[in-house]
């Protein structure tokens, strides 16, 4: 029988948060059920029940081709934990991805296009040296003074002031003296490893001084929905809205190089910038009140440049922010 300790341990050991793997393991569970009528089944079952499964994910109760691939891409992670070619299910799992981002570049809401179009980013930054409310100050001045983080690489976040790096690799952490921060768990760490991001002198005086009014040497200490309740009072829009502007707004004119360089800070492929902009862009065609020049501006360079900072591997370039 199918062992969801096992599983979950053996996903945790390959890399993945905990979070992550219960979350694998409840999209395995539910396609066993939908295919076999119970989440407990017999590995020598599963052997031969390749063709099953993939007719029962291409059901209608997979609803999107996203949905679909992410829940084969689950069972692909059971079948190799037991030991299971994954073969008949990897062309499946490409086609579905295909569609996904063919999907997503068909358009997307005039909802969130409006919140996209409200994000204005030199006015928030203006707004940093008014900001009383030290997590209010410095959640502004991370989205706007940095190609804008998921929110869980930066709540919780360590900051060290001695002179030495920790170098630790079990926590996400800033480290004020080499001006960094060093993000060890992210969404895409199995991708992307290590993140190694590098802050401008002003983001470092404003920790200081987060650090100085809170008392604290965490960064943020909400959870993820505490996070999201504090980013819709500020500015009526989540992180990830912020990430979709930042992308909109500043990718139009970049050259492959800086697309590269800031997808590394952001966490995710080149493609995910190419077609979040073109579905934006598509999207603000179609509306008459978005105008398409509002998707044309300038990135804004002025906070960044190209080097290679302390503990990347050589060649790894990331995006400096640059002192004013």
């Amino acid at each position: 029988m199918i062992d969801y300790m096992l599983v979950k341990q053996a996903l945790i050991d390959q890399g993945l948060k905990v979070s992550s793997a219960i979350s694998y393991c409840s999209k395995i569970r539910k396609v066993m059920t939908t295919t076999f009528g119970s989440g407990l089944q017999p590995i020598s079952k599963l052997r031969r029940s390749h063709k099953k499964i993939i007719q029962s994910v291409s059901g209608d109760e997979y609803k999107t081709p996203n949905i679909k691939k992410v829940y084969l891409m689950a069972v692909c992670h059971l079948y190799e934990i037991y030991d299971i070619t994954i073969s008949p299910f990897e062309k499946y799992v490409r086609d579905w991805s295909s569609l996904a981002d063919a999907d997503a570049v068909n358009g997307t809401s005039a909802e969130d296009m409006v919140k996209i179009g409200s994000v204005d980013f030199d006015q928030i930054r203006e707004q940093i040296d008014e900001t009383k409310d030290p997590d209010d100050r410095i959640i502004k001045a991370f989205y706007t003074l940095l190609p804008p983080l998921r929110q869980q690489d930066l709540i919780n976040l360590v900051v060290y002031n001695n002179k030495k790096d920790p170098k630790r690799d079990d926590v996400n952490y800033l480290h004020l003296p080499s001006k960094k921060i060093v993000i060890n768990e992210h969404k895409t760490s199995k991708i992307h490893g290590t993140k190694f991001i590098p802050l401008c002198d002003r983001l470092c005086d404003e920790v200081r001084k987060y650090l100085a009014d809170t008392k604290r040497d965490v960064l943020l200490p909400m959870t993820s929905s505490g996070f999201t309740k504090r980013m819709t009072r500020l500015f009526g829009v989540s992180s990830s809205i912020f990430r979709k502007a930042y992308i909109s707004k500043y990718t139009v004119d970049m050259s492959p190089e800086e697309l590269y360089k800031t997808s590394q800070i952001m966490g995710h492929r080149i493609n995910t910038q190419l077609v979040s902009y073109r579905k934006n862009l598509k999207a603000a065609e179609e509306e008459e009140n978005v105008k398409t020049s509002s998707l044309e501006a300038k990135p804004d360079t002025h906070y960044y440049s190209m080097s290679t900072p302390e503990g990347s591997e050589e060649g790894s370039p990331r995006l400096i922010p640059m002192d004013e």
